[in-house]
């Protein structure tokens, strides 16, 4: 029987974790400014379906997204808007949720990073690796905004 990650619910591919596909999603950034653009997006949809934000940084990073599915920015807009929000000297919040945190609500989420991997060839196809993770923001946005309007 396939194993399913606890965190996200995703069935797991060949023993595999999202957290080890999600390593090896984040050193991509590196090869390219299409990777770049996308990168917010990966970091934000799996900290969010992995559970790992506190509420406040929660808050802030759908915001973000939202703002970014609405009005597609620059790396430099999303890096600005990110100083802004989520910025350590002006805030008094963490950004990963602490051990007594009330968990974020579990959903059958419809894109995971698993799907990701899965249908990009591992990242290697740089156009479906972005299209995808777009898709994948703009769904867990869709998903999670009943929770959080």
């Amino acid at each position: 029987m396939p194993e399913q990650c606890p965190e996200c619910g995703a069935i797991l591919p060949d023993g595999r974790t999202c957290q080890e596909i999600f390593d090896i999603f984040i050193t991509l950034k590196y090869l390219g400014e299409d990777y770049i653009h996308v990168h917010f997006l990966l970091v934000s949809c799996f900290m969010i379906q992995h559970r790992r934000y506190s509420y406040e940084a929660l808050v802030q990073v759908l915001a973000m997204l939202r703002a970014y599915l609405e009005r597609p920015m620059t790396v430099q807009q999303l890096r600005q808007l990110a100083s802004q929000n989520m910025n350590g000297h002006h805030r008094t919040w963490k950004i990963k949720a602490s051990e007594d945190a009330p968990p974020v609500p579990k959903l059958a989420w419809h894109i995971t990073i698993i799907d990701i991997a899965q249908n990009s060839q591992e990242g290697q196809d740089t156009e479906q690796y972005c299209t995808l993770v777009k898709e994948w923001a703009r769904r867990t946005v869709e998903q999670i905004s009943a929770f959080y309007p």
